[in-house]
């Protein structure tokens, strides 16, 4: 095959961010990061009939993808900006992930 094979892709993206500082030397984060992408199409490159120079056969054989891939991270973070011998600034952060992925492919002949 010449030419590309037709998937139809989709991108959902947020990224939401809420700081609190109460006094100059604390702060409070909190974030969500929510990602969704999707891509749907047909695998033309993959069909099952042979082709020669002689002879192009049709493509009635298909194969179709369908796959999804979803991400969820939600984190806190406290900051303290005060000085001591040991540190400038301290950070801590504590973030959960969950990553969800779907492929399926269905192949027709």
């Amino acid at each position: 095959r010449e030419k590309a094979d037709p998937y139809r892709r989709t991108l959902d993206s947020k990224l939401l961010k809420f700081a609190f500082q109460p006094t100059d030397n604390h702060r409070f984060s909190v974030m969500a990061d929510l990602y969704k992408q999707t891509s749907k199409g047909h695998d033309f490159s993959y069909t099952l009939k042979p082709n020669t120079q002689f002879r192009t056969y049709d493509e009635e054989e298909l194969r179709h993808t369908n796959d999804k891939v979803e991400r969820k991270n939600f984190a806190f973070t406290y900051e303290n900006f005060t000085t001591t011998p040991l540190w400038d600034t301290l950070k801590i952060t504590y973030s959960q992930q969950k990553i969800t992925t779907r492929a399926r492919t269905d192949d027709y002949c």
